[in-house]
């Protein structure tokens, strides 16, 4: 009995069996020049996991077969053997070799300095997989020598079209076509993990219900890849946009995925200050009652605790200003140093501090009309700079009145010195 998994027995062996990636392999394309020359640059193919990376690449292989493919994991392989497939193709009949190396981006950026004499030369035509992006993790110099193929996940009619494949070379599986469509569609646009599911259906014996729970979706998200940042990126953003029913959905997405609900938290916080800001200050409160919630009773009881932050959140008036205000002053910071304190605002915990003059002529804005004295308090340099201006929404609109009041009442003391 073979033992391997379906997956592995159907790989295709030839284009006429590829479904999927029309955008980079459709006649007039790139790639589909190269396979009709049967000449290749290195490449990086890019997507994710069972869009047909490693597949495309044994494919190149067989269609080419007078030039030596080696096929190495990134996890696994050394600069040793790298160095010791490039020598062997120096002195081979055609000079050069395939290399397959599955999950490039684990490579560190000194092994991949390695790979650049060899891609330079075309001593090894390089084939690099990864779920990762490339601007991320691969060094701009051998980026810059190698041709970038992005992957996309399998439609359902590439699915289907997989599947039946299945079928036809092994018609001992029997399965519903109605079952065929919700492995397609729980696959997710993994091949993989629709042939998978096919298999494991297919022992369950016909039974109804083992189908149905062997089917149940398994999130795609990895915890540490851009299906993270892109996901965590659309909550951030649905929120922004004040769509509560965006904000809920990639909520859900993250909290049934498994990611730390204290990550999820610490991003609200953020969003309650970056993005509903002075306009509702109430909104921090509510992200900070929150995560004490979380730490209280712990998951799942604390899912609704964070349904409601997310909510208030994504449905509070915004503002900006306090973003823009903190960019402002942090730049003037950084411009200008550590400026001296204005003497009148110094402390003067000391007599020498007093002799000195720290504190001299400070107004204690308690003991003036409306408790209001009108002194400076920014450094001379930064005399006039106004950091934050308040939006015409919401709350701020009061703080955006209380502030013109200031400023009137300054003027007015300023002329009457």
């Amino acid at each position: 009995m073979d033992n391997t998994p379906l997956a592995d027995r159907i790989r295709p062996k030839s284009l006429s069996e590829f479904f999927g990636q029309r955008h980079i392999l459709s006649e007039g394309t790139e790639l589909h020049y190269c396979f009709k020359n049967k000449r290749f640059p290195s490449m990086i193919f890019w997507g994710p996991p069972g869009t047909g990376k490693t597949t495309l690449a044994k494919i190149i292989s067989m269609e080419n077969p007078q030039i030596p493919f080696h096929s190495e994991s990134a996890v696994l392989i050394g600069v040793n053997r790298i160095r010791e497939i490039a020598n062997s193709s120096s002195v081979g009949i055609f000079g050069k070799s395939f290399l397959f190396l599955d999950e490039i981006h684990r490579f560190s950026k000194s092994q991949q300095d390695v790979l650049l004499p060899f891609a330079e030369k075309g001593t090894i035509i390089l084939i690099g997989s990864t779920t990762e992006n490339p601007s991320f993790y691969i060094n701009p110099p051998l980026l810059s020598r190698v041709r970038l193929f992005i992957f996309e996940t399998l439609s359902e009619n590439d699915l289907l079209q997989v599947l039946k494949r299945a079928l036809k070379q092994h018609p001992q599986i029997e399965i519903p076509t109605e079952l065929m469509k919700k492995i397609a569609a729980a696959a997710e646009g993994d091949a993989r993990r629709a042939l998978n599911l096919l298999e494991s259906c297919s022992q369950a014996s016909g039974n109804g219900k083992e189908m149905d729970r062997r089917l149940q979706k398994t999130l795609l998200f990895d915890k540490k890849g851009d299906f993270f940042y892109d996901t965590i990126s659309a909550f951030h953003k649905s929120v922004r946009s004040s769509d509560p029913h965006g904000t809920l959905y990639y909520l859900a997405r993250m909290v049934i995925s498994g990611t730390d609900p204290k990550y999820i938290l610490r991003r609200m916080i953020r969003i309650a200050s970056e993005d509903v800001g002075m306009a509702d200050p109430n909104a921090l409160t509510v992200a900070v009652q929150a995560r004490l919630a979380f730490d209280l009773v712990g998951m799942p009881e604390a899912e609704l605790a964070l349904a409601e932050a997310a909510v208030y959140l994504s449905t509070a008036p915004k503002s900006n200003s306090l973003y823009r205000a903190w960019s402002k002053v942090s730049s003037a910071v950084k411009k200008t140093g550590n400026l001296p304190v204005p003497i009148h605002l110094r402390n003067a915990p000391t007599d020498l501090a007093e002799k000195m003059g720290h504190g001299q002529d400070y107004k204690y804005d308690h003991d003036f009309p409306d408790a209001f004295s009108g002194q400076e308090t920014l450094p001379p340099v930064l005399s006039g700079n106004r950091f934050y201006t308040p939006s015409d929404r919401a709350f701020e609109r009061e703080i955006k009145k209380r502030m013109e009041w200031w400023e009137k009442r300054k003027s007015e003391i300023d002329k009457n010195k």
